[in-house]
């Protein structure tokens, strides 16, 4: 299972990134734009989602516990689907760099969900799992790794298919790579492919 809703459903995990040798992070701190893309400054194995809706593309940072449950978490980015590959990318690599390690366990999981929920514009998780396709983006110690999902009754389970691009890859090459997995998602629900 992958994404803000590991919390919820957990039946395909991804492979564990954090297990592999790491090389020492190349940055630490926010993202700061350069002229050419956003300089990385993200740890081994940050993660975030993406979603593509009808009308939007939301982007969140995750978290994760303790005990390795992947939680959404701030920022939830919301684009129009106008918005440019540079933009969208430039909206991963924020979300990237907000990436937290060693969140608290989760006590209340109703209003774990809730922020997704309203910048997704849905009124439940049924409804955002039907509505939306996902890709995960992780950065690795040698690549970003962008995967696609397949949503059906257990939520946005990870698929085989996935690209990797270089870790200085700009803003523009993230963006045109999320929009190329969106392609490769695949949904039970007829609404996702609508997005």
């Amino acid at each position: 299972m992958c994404s803000c809703f590991d919390a919820f459903t957990q039946s395909n995990e991804a492979p564990d990134h954090t297990s592999q040798p790491t090389a020492p992070a190349r940055h630490t701190g926010r993202p700061t734009m350069s002229r050419r893309h956003y300089a990385l400054t993200v740890n081994s194995a940050s993660s975030a989602s993406a979603f593509q809706l009808s009308d939007r593309f939301l982007v969140h940072g995750q978290g994760r516990t303790r005990h390795g449950l992947g939680l959404a978490q701030k920022p939830f980015l919301v684009l129009p689907p106008s918005a440019s590959d540079g933009e969208l990318g430039s909206a991963v690599l924020s979300a990237l760099a907000a990436y937290q390690s060693l969140v608290p366990d989760p006590t209340d999981l109703k209003a774990l969900s809730k922020p997704i929920l309203k910048a997704a514009g849905v009124s439940s998780l049924r409804r955002f799992q039907q509505a939306s396709l996902h890709c995960s983006i992780v950065f690795l110690p040698e690549v970003i790794e962008v995967r696609a999902s397949h949503a059906d009754s257990r939520g946005h389970l990870y698929s085989d298919h996935h690209l990797d691009i270089p870790l200085d890859s700009s803003g523009e090459l993230i963006g045109s790579t999320v929009r190329r997995v969106f392609g490769s998602c695949t949904s039970d629900f007829p609404n996702a492919r609508n997005a």
